[in-house]
């Protein structure tokens, strides 16, 4: 920042004195002006610091590697000026989450390594079995709950992201806003055709496709005819037009290859030594300070 500094020097003689009159002009105040050179002294001191014990600075710390982390990560590293980091608990993903039809059985068999298990309060009309406490899995590791759950592609319904748009008093949550990142996500080759540009996009990250289950297993006809019977229609449920009516729909899934197509393998996996993205596996956050 540009300081000027102007010294007038005023001689006044008289037969008993001299009187010397001193100003100074100053852009900004004087004080601010040593505060800055002591910050700016600091701040070297503190850089030489961290480069003695090795610490590590970055633009942007993701806190979980999860369905969500691994989209964060890459949007936010598509920008060679960032530096990023992503900390994940868990590890990579187990190879038998990549097999769909081991979904159930991966739960059960190798619940401790793929999930965090808990449970949920005592229920009076679920999970009898089990004294009314039902069991909840989140998904650990790179990737998260899409290691672990159905693969069934199903967005947010609109009313709920108009609500907290409401709610929030900002815009930016209104469906009509965020369902660009949607489509920009997105790489449709579903059961929808042809392709509605005007709620699925293409090109994107994120394989959703449509399996021949739902075709092949008889009771998904008799569900859809006593939904039809019951004066429902058929509806792409990531239609926002369509799913504001209600129906009911074929499923899509982020099935690719015949493989689970989570989004560490859609978002991550894909961009994962780029130079200035850092993932630090089995690493846990104790505390998030803000200064």
């Amino acid at each position: 920042m540009d300081r000027n500094l102007v010294l007038v020097a005023l001689n006044a003689f008289s037969s008993s004195s001299v009187l010397l009159l001193v100003f100074f002009t100053y852009q900004t105040n004087f004080l601010d002006y040593l505060s800055t050179i002591q910050e700016a002294k600091l701040n070297q001191e503190i850089a030489m610091k961290m480069q003695e014990w090795n610490i590590e600075v970055f633009d942007y710390i993701i806190v979980g590697g999860g369905t969500a982390g691994c989209v964060v990560a890459n949007r936010l590293s598509e920008n060679p000026k960032n530096k990023v980091l992503l900390l994940e608990r868990g590890g990579d993903p187990n190879p038998l989450t990549l097999i769909p039809a081991l979904t159930s059985s991966n739960l059960v068999a190798e619940s401790k390594t793929i999930a965090y298990v808990g449970q949920t309060s005592t229920q009076s009309k679920a999970c009898l079995n089990q004294g009314g406490n039902c069991s909840v899995f989140a998904g650990r590791g790179l990737g998260g709950s899409t290691n672990i759950n159905g693969m069934v592609y199903i967005r947010g319904s609109p009313q709920i992201f108009d609500l907290w748009s409401e709610i929030t008093k900002d815009d930016i949550w209104a469906y009509k806003n965020v369902l660009k990142y949607f489509k920009k996500s997105e790489d449709y080759d579903g059961y929808y055709q042809p392709i509605d540009t005007n709620y699925h996009g293409t090109g994107g990250e994120w394989y959703i496709g449509n399996t021949e289950r739902q075709e092949g297993n008889p009771a998904t006809q008799y569900f859809f005819n006593a939904a039809e019977n019951s004066g429902f229609s058929l509806i792409d449920i990531n239609n926002g037009a369509e799913a504001r009516t209600g129906g009911y729909s074929h499923m899509d899934f982020y099935i690719k290859s015949g493989q689970r197509f989570g989004t560490y393998s859609a978002f991550l996996e894909p961009v994962i030594n780029r130079t200035n993205l850092n993932v630090y596996r089995y690493s846990r956050v104790f505390e998030v300070s803000i200064c």
